[in-house]
C-alpha cells in the first residue's frame, strides 16, 4: 500500500502514518511525503524508517527547500520529485547542478516555458528566458517525466493508495481528492467500507465490465479511471503503437502474457521517447 501524507510536523506524519495502517490492516510498503508548501524536513523518512520502509518519496512543490531536498537525496536513499509551477530562479539551477542522482521533475509551469528543461537527457536546465544557455549537457540528473506523480488511468489501483492531508482528511487517491473523501485520520472504522469507497468501487466493477465486453484493448489497461469520465487513452496509443507493442513482446520472451506491464512500457516508450543528444 502507497501513503502520501501531506507534511505538516513529525507528530502529525506519525498520526497519519499509524491512523491509515490500522484502519485499513494493510502495510505500508512505500511513502510519499508531499510539500505543498515547499520545504524540506528529514523526519518523515527517519519515522518511515523506523515503521520499516525504506522506500520514501519526497515531491516538493516550487523551489523552496531544493538545495537542502538535493544535499539529503546526495547522502540517503530517498526519491525526489520536483513539480514546477513557474521556471526556475538561477540561483535553484545551480543548487540542481549539485545532485549526484537523478530525480523527476515535473513541468507545471502555465506558460510551458520548462519544456525545454525536461525535453531530454541531454538537456539538464531550462531555458526560462532566451538568453539562458545550458550551463552542463553532460549533467544529466534529470530526465523527462510529464505525468504527474499522482496520475492514473487503472481502475485496478483502488486501495492500493490513500492520501493524508494537513486537514486530517483521509482520501483513496491522490489525484481525484474531492472524489474519493473516505474519512479522518481520528474516525474509526476501515476506510475500505466507508460508503464512498464502496460506491466507487461498484462503479469500477460496472464500468470494467462494459470495457471487457467492448474493447479489445482491455487486457492492456484493465479498465478506465472509475472517478473520471469516458475511456483512458490506451486504446489510441496502441493503435497507433501496434508494432511497437509487438516488437517489444517478440524481444523479450519474459513479457510474454504480461500485457498491463507491456502496456506500460509502450505508453512511456510512446509518451516520453528519448531523444538524441542534442548536446
Amino acid at each position: 500500500m502507497n501513503l502520501y501524507v501531506e507534511n505538516r510536523s513529525s507528530r502529525f506524519f506519525r498520526k497519519a502514518f499509524a491512523a491509515v495502517e490500522q484502519n485499513v490492516k494493510r502495510d505500508v510498503t512505500k511513502v510519499f511525503v508531499v510539500e505543498y508548501r515547499g520545504g524540506f524536513s528529514s523526519k518523515p523518512y527517519r519515522i518511515a524508517k523506523k515503521q520499516g520502509v525504506r522506500n520514501v518519496e519526497y515531491v516538493i512543490f516550487g523551489e523552496r527547500g531544493i538545495a537542502r531536498a538535493i544535499w539529503y537525496l546526495n547522502r540517503n536513499p530517498i526519491s525526489l520529485t520536483v513539480v514546477l509551477r513557474k521556471p526556475l530562479s538561477a540561483r535553484a539551477k545551480k543548487r540542481i547542478l549539485r545532485a549526484e542522482k537523478e530525480f523527476k521533475v515535473i513541468d507545471r509551469t502555465p506558460e510551458g516555458a520548462n519544456v525545454p528543461f525536461c525535453n531530454s537527457f541531454a538537456n539538464i536546465l531550462c531555458k526560462s528566458v532566451a538568453e539562458d544557455q545550458i550551463l552542463d549537457a553532460d549533467v544529466m540528473h534529470l530526465y523527462r517525466f510529464y505525468e504527474t506523480v499522482f496520475q492514473c488511468k487503472f481502475s485496478s489501483c483502488l486501495g492500493k493508495n490513500f492520501f493524508v492531508s494537513r486537514n486530517g482528511t483521509v482520501h483513496f487517491c491522490p489525484e481525484h481528492l474531492q472524489g474519493s473523501l473516505v474519512g479522518r485520520i481520528g474516525d474509526e472504522g476501515n476506510y475500505l467500507e466507508s460508503e464512498r469507497f464502496r460506491a466507487v468501487l461498484s462503479e469500477a466493477i460496472k464500468k470494467r465490465s462494459e470495457c471487457r465486453e467492448r474493447c479489445e484493448y482491455f487486457d492492456y489497461c484493465s479498465g478506465a479511471c472509475p472517478l473520471e469520465d469516458g475511456c483512458s487513452d490506451f486504446p489510441a496509443l496502441f493503435k497507433k503503437n501496434a508494432a511497437e507493442f509487438d516488437r517489444i513482446v517478440s524481444e523479450n520472451e519474459s513479457l510474454e502474457g504480461k500485457k498491463l506491464a507491456v502496456a506500460k512500457i509502450v505508453v512511456k516508450d510512446a509518451v516520453y521517447p528519448e531523444e538524441e543528444n542534442g548536446g
